[in-house]
């Protein structure tokens, strides 16, 4: 039996990421999202015999990497009337906080179970605060549901090429930051963070690997990529609610 190779907007998208496409990125989106450290772990070092470093993004602007991606979208529209988003938290933080800066009103859709301070920070960032389901995946359809309603921009948590190449920046710093970078481990939720870092890493350092770990409790990358095309997992209940996605992006896959 011959074998099959899956070839989807996913590839045309990484091989677009480079150094350069990423610094282009970086200039669109610096005047909000911060530059974070590389931080080294002394116990997961030990732990593990090597050289275990923490690239900082919980010290970003709202909390975590999503701002970068948020930024980089919102700011590529064209002054739309407001944006639109599905999320738990970190996602629909980023897109408030962005939306916000450029001054264009925003909605963010979110599951009945999500953290109470995430919601708070939402609207605290200017975001109008909805809840939709139980789900991230529920909450990203109602938002887009929204958005074509009302016509105001649906930004994507993971599954849009500008908002992969704005998480792309963090794999430029990864190198600029890291020498000698052997592994980068990602973690994995839709796959927005894991699409952009490779195309920047493995262009100008094709030793060093990409490694993305999911949430046994919520694997739907996993499951989707033995069987080929994106497929819904059928989750269980996790902490990790930021990753908890049950069926990746069709570009991210």
């Amino acid at each position: 039996m011959g074998t099959t190779t899956r070839t989807n907007a996913a590839d045309l998208v990484v091989a677009k990421i480079g150094a350069g496409e990423a610094q282009a990125a970086r200039d669109v989106v610096a005047g909000l999202a911060r530059r974070t450290p590389v931080l080294s772990s002394r116990s997961l070092s030990e732990q593990s015999g090597g050289n275990v470093m923490l690239k900082a993004e919980n010290l970003q602007r709202t909390g975590s990497f999503k701002l970068r991606g948020a930024t980089h979208k919102i700011s590529r529209l064209e002054k739309p009337p407001g944006v639109v988003a599905g999320s738990a938290g970190n996602h629909g933080q980023a897109v408030a906080y962005a939306a916000r800066a450029q001054g264009v009103p925003c909605e963010v859709f979110m599951p009945s179970e999500a953290a109470v301070a995430k919601v708070a920070a939402v609207e605290a960032f200017g975001g109008v605060v909805h809840v939709a389901g139980e789900s991230v995946d529920a909450c990203v359809d109602e938002a887009r549901r929204r958005a074509r309603d009302t016509g105001a921009a649906f930004v994507h948590p993971f599954d849009d090429p500008d908002v992969i190449l704005g998480q792309a920046t963090l794999g430029l710093e990864l190198l600029e930051d890291v020498p000698d970078l052997a592994m980068v481990i990602v973690p994995v939720g839709g796959g927005g963070l894991i699409s952009g870092i490779p195309g920047v890493v493995k262009t100008e350092r094709p030793a060093v690997r990409v490694v993305g770990v999911q949430v046994e409790a919520c694997a739907a990358f996993e499951q989707s990529l033995r069987e080929g095309v994106p497929t819904t997992f059928q989750a269980r209940a996790t902490i990790a609610d930021g990753i908890a996605i049950k069926r990746p992006g069709d570009i991210t896959l």
